[in-house]
């Protein structure tokens, strides 16, 4: 959920669709990810993640540390600490987390990022880009050292992690682990009858209930 928009920003309704629409996949226990740059609107539905137990994971994306550039880059979005603050109030509710760092846009304000939510214990899982579809962005910062940053202060950690594509291709001197490269290695998976069914498999008889 919010992949092509953001389900917990100001709206018309107060996210009330949102809500509701949990609860029906709740209902017929589909797998969930959310990702929203909402902040503390997010915790509006703690109540409904709690009830998906370990079929949901409820993320953010993190962009900057620095208030200034998060204002000028993500006007109306919530600010960065908002959201760290939120996703520690998630995970210590017993909500599996992540954090998206795409776009990665400077890399020193994303390992600032990570090191804050290792400081905090806060992520359970981290989905690394960078920025895309902005001129000249493969040569605007030095791609392969922040990927190599980000292995060197992520891996010594065994954190769940995930690098992208977009990163990966600009730097394949760097050896990853396959679950570094795998971007389903980590999906919110669900059991039934004894099997793992993923939220994209279409196998998935929950999901064919609600079509």
């Amino acid at each position: 959920m919010s992949f092509v928009g953001d389900v917990y920003c100001d709206n018309a309704d107060d996210s009330i669709t949102t809500r509701e629409a949990l609860k029906l996949l709740n209902f017929y226990k589909v797998p969930v990810a959310v990702l929203s740059k909402g902040g503390k609107k997010m915790l509006r539905d703690m109540d409904i993640f709690k009830e998906f137990g370990g079929r949901i994971t409820v993320g953010t994306t993190l962009t900057f540390l620095d208030k200034n550039k998060s204002e000028f880059w993500e006007p109306f979005a919530s600010l960065p600490e908002e959201r760290l603050h939120t996703l520690k109030t998630l995970h210590d509710n017993g909500i599996k987390t992540f954090a998206s760092f795409e776009p990665t846009i400077e890399p020193e304000e994303s390992l600032k990022l990570i090191k804050r939510t290792l400081e905090d214990n806060s992520v359970d899982h981290y989905k690394i880009g960078k920025i895309n579809n902005y001129k000249n962005e493969d040569k605007w910062q030095d791609w392969g050292k922040y990927l190599q940053d980000c292995v060197n202060l992520l891996r010594p950690t065994r954190k769940q992690v995930y690098y992208k594509f977009c990163l990966r291709k600009l730097a394949p001197e760097i050896e990853l682990t396959d679950a570094e490269k795998n971007s389903d290695e980590y999906i919110v998976k669900i059991k039934e009858k004894g099997e793992q069914i993923s939220l994209f498999d279409k196998t998935n008889k929950s999901i064919e209930k609600i079509k």
